[in-house]
């Protein structure tokens, strides 16, 4: 088997020649080309990979906002709940102090128409047992009984002091008036007249009157005083205290 040398050596050549045109031709612009994308691509991982990191700081940003909303929320929801509680609480007390101010009042007020009511029924009574007693008292005055008055109201009359302020003060000529149960006979008259002359002197000018209301009995009113000596006004004493009795006793 016969070798070509020459042939040989200038295929080696071709090749060697062949690999550094592709060298220049084509594999280094692919090379280039293939650093240069890949420079890409990782720029493009690294500009990924950042993004990636701002989003998830973005979404753990948001994830932070969103919790502080709720936390935010659910503190207004709590506080809105304590607000209302404490407004229901303040509006509860307040009806309650309402409600016991119109209870006090209502007791106050039946306590004051029972204080009335006991006042007047107090009043009734004892208006009551006077005029009862006014008119038994008118039942059983007889004539005995007249006699015994008339000379009692003689006595009172004698037994006025003449110095004493009610008379010391008496004008000359005095007007007085008798009022009588019933008309005064001339008799009795006479001596009314005749005591009366006897303690106070002469000119006074006396007038006779009669008032049944008096029951029994007689009042003689100067212009200073009013002596008296009758039913009506032992009635009326006796009204006075039968009434601050039973206001004592309600004490």
């Amino acid at each position: 088997m016969n070798i070509n040398w020459f042939e040989v050596f200038a295929q080696m050549v071709n090749f060697v020649i062949l690999l550094f045109v592709l060298q220049k031709l084509f594999y280094k612009p692919l090379i280039q080309a293939m650093d240069e994308r890949q420079k890409v691509i990782a720029k493009i991982q690294e500009e990924t990979a950042q993004k990636m990191m701002e989003a998830d700081a973005t979404i753990t940003v948001y994830h932070e906002k969103l919790a502080a909303i709720e936390e935010t929320a659910q503190q207004t929801l709590e506080n809105a709940k304590k607000e209302a509680e404490s407004a229901k609480n303040a509006l509860l007390k307040t009806y309650r102090i309402q409600a016991d101010e119109k209870r006090q009042t209502y007791l106050n007020e039946l306590e004051d128409e029972k204080t009335r009511i006991s006042v007047e029924m107090r009043g009734v009574l004892g208006k009551s047992a006077v005029k009862i007693a006014a008119h038994i008292l008118h039942m059983t005055v007889d004539q005995s009984s007249e006699e015994k008055m008339f000379d009692t109201f003689i006595g009172k009359i004698r037994a006025l002091k003449s110095d004493s302020p009610e008379l010391m003060h008496l004008p000359h000529q005095a007007k007085v008036s008798l009022v009588s149960a019933a008309e005064m006979p001339m008799e009795k008259r006479q001596i009314f007249e005749e005591v009366l002359e006897e303690k106070m002197g002469a000119g006074l000018v006396i007038t006779y009157l009669t008032d049944k209301e008096l029951v029994a009995g007689h009042e003689l009113k100067f212009e200073t005083f009013t002596l008296h000596h009758n039913v009506r006004k032992y009635v009326e004493e006796s009204e006075k205290k039968i009434m601050q009795t039973m206001e004592k006793n309600s004490q």
